[in-house]
């Protein structure tokens, strides 16, 4: 009986889990990473890592995005389930450049956004959280991109990532293993 009990938290832990893969100058940092746009890879590059049309990061932003790095957060989520992480952004173009670098947010039942850029505040400080209203293979891609230039970069730090099933699955499991302990006092 506990070795069931023990199997249906490593199920119930692994769907809520993640694979996380990266393209550019990404380094592990903690139980975070830090994205850089310095030696990244192509604009394309990146573009058909995290599985965006052609164009959409310079569609994003204000002119032609160069080179950059990303992340790719892959998980097999249901309706209701949440992907979240924490971001902190730096620059070090300038305030209002018009090399406008950028950090960016690619969801992929949902679209892409701008997180920050050049306009933000250097060291900035927040959270995406983005909740599935269907079930499926979900992919966030997080990302920072060069504007216009290759010479100057920007950073993205990413911590906190988590993979949060929907209520009900955990309902369910709680459930079914109540139901485990009923029946093994009845044997």
């Amino acid at each position: 009986m506990k070795k069931l009990i023990a199997l249906a938290l490593v199920l119930a832990a692994g769907s809520a889990g993640a694979t996380i893969s990266s393209i550019g100058d990404v380094t592990p940092v903690g139980s975070g990473f830090t994205i850089s746009s310095d030696d990244g890879a192509s604009d394309a590059a990146v573009e058909a890592f995290l599985g965006l049309g052609a164009g959409t990061l310079d569609a994003i932003s204000t002119g032609d995005a160069t080179e950059g790095s990303a992340i790719a957060i892959t998980t097999d989520i249901a309706s209701g389930g949440t992907v979240s992480f924490d971001w902190f952004w730096t620059s070090n173009e300038g305030s209002g450049s018009f090399f406008n670098d950028f950090a960016f947010v690619s969801v992929s039942m949902n679209g892409v956004q701008v997180l920050a850029d050049t306009f933000t505040l250097d060291g900035t400080i927040s959270s995406f959280s983005y909740t599935a209203g269907s079930g499926g293979l979900l992919t966030i891609g997080v990302g920072v991109m060069d504007l216009q230039d290759s010479i100057v970069d920007s950073f993205l730090d990413v911590d906190n990532i988590a993979v949060v099933p929907a209520p009900a699955s955990l309902l369910l499991l709680g459930l079914g293993l109540a139901g485990l302990g009923v029946a093994r006092r009845r044997a």
